[in-house]
């Protein structure tokens, strides 16, 4: 248990999170060299806080969660059963950030061209991580 136990921590908290603020920052330095419409701009940037701002939160929950696992497994005589409800809630917390980033990315999407939109990702695939730090 224990090993799931730190399988789950590692894919909750090894990877994403601090890399996720970083892409979303990284998106926009972008989406400010790349939209020139002021006003569409303006509202590409304000879905991206809402993301950072969803990222955040997200993250901040998963502290919590593993703040429950660690409970767990100091515990003795902890039970299958506890372990379980605590990655219930970690999936359920997943699927409701995945949800809101994925309706967040379609809003995103209405506020810029095609064109502006492959720039984003070219511009992402193009840089190195290192770069936004």
């Amino acid at each position: 248990m224990v090993v799931t136990t730190l399988t789950l921590l590692y894919l909750l908290f090894g990877v994403g999170g601090g890399d996720t603020q970083t892409t979303i920052e990284r998106m926009d330095a972008l989406v400010q060299e790349i939209v020139l419409d002021k006003k569409r701009m303006k509202q590409a940037r304000s879905v991206l806080k809402e993301m950072k701002k969803e990222s955040k939160r997200f993250q901040k929950e998963l502290f919590g969660i593993r703040g429950k696992l660690l409970s767990i497994d100091a515990k003795h005589d902890a039970s299958l059963d506890e372990y379980r409800a605590v990655f219930k809630e970690a999936d359920e917390a997943w699927f409701r950030t995945e949800k809101t980033l994925i309706e967040l990315r379609f809003r995103m999407k209405d506020h810029m061209t095609r064109p502006e939109w492959r720039a984003l990702f070219a511009g992402l695939e193009n840089e190195p991580a290192s770069a936004a730090r």
